[in-house]
């Protein structure tokens, strides 16, 4: 009798072609009636994981359920949309499609497998920035690759995976206002190449100041490093506002930088730097 590689029960697992998954809403006419239809099929591709699957697959595997002989996505269902993208890709270049791997049909009533979407996507948790550029700068260590391969396998932009790295030239105190949310990852990282006290300076200027003079600090941080000057910020009493806001621990990063791009103090590229995604990605939802 062999051996099994994991002393653990065994469950079933499949490798499916994603054109022979069901997407409800894609590959159906349902609409909000059905229990399995999630309105971000509708959302534009998400080009990062489009390029991270033709590099490793998909990796995690989906939920399906059957109805007669269909076989329909539960969770998964931009994993297996950005699948079809990468294969009609791959084939182009005479390459081998990839496949995804489907855990054995789930059974239950129409609101319990909902429940189950919805959990899937609603329990996630990413990691802390700074977590995410150790990660980031370990892997490239570890490969040899370079910030574009990289930003692939973290799916995010090169520039992301940039300011991520510059992150880790902060002194603690700044990095612990990046964490605390004292201070934004972008504006911090336009500081990295300051000397550690002064880093700490600026970082604490900013705070006082209020999000009019976080800019005009950040701008200043970043003529002395050979940077450029970001645009006009809003009106000061808002601005203040929404930084004190931001320095209650409840309140959600998703939310505060929405605020801050709302009032013009951070831009799209910011938004995604500072929550270290890519804007697709927060438009995107589940993969």
């Amino acid at each position: 009798m062999t051996k099994s590689a994991i002393d653990a029960p065994r469950r079933n697992a499949f490798s499916v072609d994603p054109e022979d998954l069901v997407v409800i809403g894609i590959d159906t006419q349902d609409g909000t009636e059905h229990p399995l239809y999630d309105e971000r099929v509708h959302l534009p591709m998400d080009e990062s994981l489009v390029r991270n699957i033709m590099v490793y697959g998909v990796i995690q595997a989906i939920t399906v359920r059957k109805d007669g002989g269909a076989v329909e996505v539960v969770a998964g269902r931009r994993r297996v949309l950005h699948a079809r993208e990468a294969n009609r890709r791959l084939v182009a270049e005479g390459k081998e499609p990839v496949v995804v791997p489907v855990l054995a049909p789930r059974r239950g009533s129409d609101h319990e497998l909902f429940g189950v979407a919805l959990s899937e996507n609603e329990q996630r948790r990413g990691d802390d920035i700074l977590v995410k550029a150790a990660k980031a700068a370990r892997y490239m260590e570890m490969s040899g690759h370079d910030e574009d391969t990289c930003a692939i396998t973290f799916g995010v932009t090169p520039q992301t995976i940039g300011n991520w790295l510059k992150l880790l030239d902060l002194g603690k105190p700044v990095q612990k206002m990046v964490t605390s949310g004292q201070i934004s990852a972008t504006a911090a990282a336009k500081l990295a190449s300051l000397p550690r006290k002064e880093q700490a300076e600026e970082a604490e200027k900013m705070i006082a100041d209020g999000a009019t003079t976080v800019r005009e600090a950040t701008a200043r941080a970043a003529r002395r490093a050979g940077g450029g000057a970001p645009s006009a910020a809003p009106g000061k009493r808002v601005c203040r506002k929404v930084i004190a806001l931001g320095k209650a621990k409840e309140v959600d990063p998703v939310f505060l930088a929405g605020m801050r791009f709302a009032i013009g103090d951070m831009t799209t590229e910011d938004v995604a730097a500072e929550l270290g995604l890519d804007l697709s990605e927060l438009l995107g939802g589940e993969q």
